[in-house]
C-alpha cells in the first residue's frame, strides 16, 4: 500500500511533466541512493540481528544511529556534485536531504521486535505524504526539483513515526559516534558496508548506463521499467523483512529443508504472479504512464521476467545475513554486477536493448547465493 501510494507521483510526473523528466529523476535518485547506502553501511541489518539475539536496544541504537548520521552527511556532500552533473543543482540539493532523514530512523528496532504492523504504518504515512505533495506539485505544473521535495518529506514523516513507536530519544541519535562500537564488530560491519555498496551498484548500474550509452536513447524505457520493477519487488522486500528476524533468532537450528521449502513456496508464487504481470504489461504500462510509454513495453516485459528469481534470492540472501556471511553474499553480488555490466555493454555495442542484462545477472546471483548457502550446510555436516 505504501509503495503504491508513492508510485502515484511517478505516474503523474510521466503524464504531466513528461517521461524525460521522469527519467532524469530516476537517474538522480539512483545516484543519491549511494549516499543512503553508504549512510546505512549495513549497520541497520547488523542492528536487527544484534537486538533480535538479545542485546540491549538502547545501546545498539546509540552506536548505530550516530554513526549512520555522520556517514550519511559525509557521503551526501560527496555525491551532490555528481547528481548535479547528471541532472541539476536544485534537484541534487533537494534529494540530498533524503539520506540524512533515513539515517535518523530506528526502524531496525521494530524489525528486530518483529513489529511488522508499525513498520508498515510508518511506510504508509511516509509514502502517503510523498504522494500528496508530489501529486499536488505535479498537477500544478511545478518544476521537477520542487516535485522531488516530496521524497525527503516522506522520509522525514516516516522517521518521526518510527522513532515515536520505538521510544528513542533524539539525543541518542545525534552525537559523537562510538568507535568502540565499530571496533567490537568491525569485520562484520566492514563486510556489510562493502555488501551494501555492491548491492546498490548492482541495482543501479543499468539505469546509469542507459543514461550514457547511445546518447541516452534507452534511458526512458530502462528508467520506466526500473520503476515498475521497484513496485513489483515489494513482495520480495516484505519477505526479507519478515524472514530476517526469524532466521536470525533460530540460525543454529536453520536447516536446508526449511530453506528449500520457503524458497519453493515463494518461487511458485513468483512464477504465477510474474506470468500475469509480464503478459498484462501492454495494458497497464500505457494506462499508468500515458500512451507515449507504450514503446517501453518490451523492455518492461524483459526486465520483469526476473520476478520469481528475485523472490528466490530474497530467501537465500536472508539466510546469509542471518549467518552473518556478508563476505560471500557481497562476492555473489559483485560477480552478478560485473556480469550485468559486461552483458549490457555487449548488447549496447550490438545496438540492442540492454534490458536482458539485469535478468541474466539475477540468474547468476541466484546461482552464487545458492552455492554460498548450501555449501555451508555441507561443510557443517562434514565437521560434525
Amino acid at each position: 500500500m505504501a509503495r503504491v501510494a508513492a508510485f502515484s507521483v511517478t505516474f503523474v510526473i510521466s503524464r504531466r511533466l513528461g517521461l524525460d523528466n521522469l527519467a532524469v529523476l530516476t537517474v538522480a535518485q539512483s545516484i543519491v541512493a549511494y549516499a543512503t547506502v553508504a549512510g546505512d553501511a549495513g549497520l541497520g541489518t547488523a542492528a536487527v540481528t544484534r537486538i533480535a539475539s538479545g542485546e540491549r536496544a538502547q545501546l545498539i541504537v546509540r552506536g548505530t544511529a550516530r554513526l549512520q548520521v555522520v556517514l550519511s552527511l559525509v557521503s551526501t556532500i560527496v555525491i551532490v556534485p555528481i547528481v548535479a552533473a547528471a541532472s541539476s543543482w536544485p534537484l541534487a540539493v533537494i534529494l540530498a536531504t533524503t539520506p540524512v532523514a533515513i539515517a535518523l530512523s530506528t526502524s531496525y528496532v521494530l524489525l528486530a521486535r518483529a513489529d511488522a504492523r508499525s513498520v508498515a504504518l510508518s511506510r504508509i504515512w511516509g509514502n502517503v505524504s510523498t504522494a500528496f505533495f508530489g501529486v499536488t506539485a505535479s498537477l500544478l505544473g511545478a518544476p521537477i526539483w520542487l516535485v522531488a521535495l516530496a521524497y525527503p518529506l516522506g522520509a522525514v514523516v516516516a522517521t518521526v513515526f518510527v522513532n515515536g513507536r520505538t521510544g528513542v530519544h533524539w539525543r541518542d541519535l545525534v552525537g559523537v559516534p562510538s568507535w568502540g562500537f565499530v571496533r567490537a564488530d568491525s569485520r562484520h560491519l566492514s563486510g556489510l558496508l562493502l555488501h551494501t555498496l555492491v548491492v546498490h551498484f548492482y541495482s543501479s548500474i543499468l539505469v546509469i548506463l542507459a543514461s550514457i550509452v547511445d546518447g541516452g536513447a534507452q534511458l526512458v524505457e530502462i528508467a520506466l521499467a526500473s520503476r515498475l520493477l521497484l513496485l513489483f519487488s515489494i513482495p520480495a522486500q516484505v519477505l526479507e523483512s519478515v524472514l530476517l528476524p526469524r532466521y536470525a533468532a533460530a540460525v543454529d537450528a536453520l536447516t536446508s529443508r526449511r530453506v528449500l521449502r520457503d524458497a519453493a513456496v515463494v518461487v511458485g508464487g513468483g512464477i504465477a504472479a510474474g506470468a500475469v504481470i509480464v503478459v498484462a504489461a501492454p495494458f497497464y504500462v500505457p494506462l499508468l504512464f500515458g500512451v507515449a510509454a507504450a514503446e517501453a513495453v518490451p523492455a518492461v516485459q524483459v526486465i520483469l521476467l526476473q520476478i520469481p528469481v528475485s523472490l528466490l534470492t530474497s530467501v537465500l540472501t536472508v539466510v546469509l545475513f542471518a549467518r552473518r556471511d556478508t563476505l560471500r553474499l557481497g562476492a555473489a553480488y559483485g560477480v552478478a554486477a560485473v556480469v550485468q555490466l559486461l552483458v549490457a555493454l555487449f548488447l549496447a555495442s550490438q545496438d540492442r536493448s540492454i534490458a536482458p542484462a539485469i535478468v541474466v545477472s539475477e540468474v547468476v546471483f541466484a546461482v552464487g547465493t545458492s552455492i554460498a548457502v548450501f555449501s555451508w550446510r555441507i561443510r557443517e555436516r562434514e565437521e560434525r
